[in-house]
């Protein structure tokens, strides 16, 4: 049975997928580690050694920084990750808005037995479903 994934071939860390106990060894992407902790299913190992300050990669990208080092087969998490982020971040999501009673207007529904039709209006259907 699998028990962890290297997402991408440029990761340092693969991602359990079951629970995996101290002492384990694992194989990922041609690398084979022991677990030198619990590794928790949906949480991260280390597949090589990522000194302090380093980049943590997974999905082929910089997820975070090392705050220790992390050593080969090591848990990796908020204990020993940390962001990349520094300074004050200013933050403002707007996201487009549409009128909703507009858009509700120019729809309507009519149901039947087995499937629901919307029209646009003029009693065209433009899509139904069961």
């Amino acid at each position: 049975m699998i028990a962890v994934i290297r997402v991408h071939p440029s990761d340092n860390v693969a991602v359990a997928v079951r629970p995996i106990p101290a002492g384990e060894a694992v194989s990922a992407g041609g690398t084979r580690v022991e677990a030198r902790a619990e590794i928790p299913r949906g949480h991260k190992i280390a597949l090589s050694r990522i000194a302090a300050g380093d980049r943590v990669v997974k999905y082929g990208f910089p997820i975070g920084v090392a705050r220790e080092e992390i050593f080969p087969g090591d848990w990796v998490h908020s204990h020993n990750l940390g962001t990349a982020l520094s300074g004050e971040i200013e933050y403002s999501y707007e996201p487009a808005r549409r009128n909703a009673s507009a858009a509700i207007s120019s729809r309507r529904c009519r149901p039947s037995s087995a499937t629901a039709e919307l029209t646009d209006g003029s009693g065209r259907a433009t899509r139904s479903g069961s």
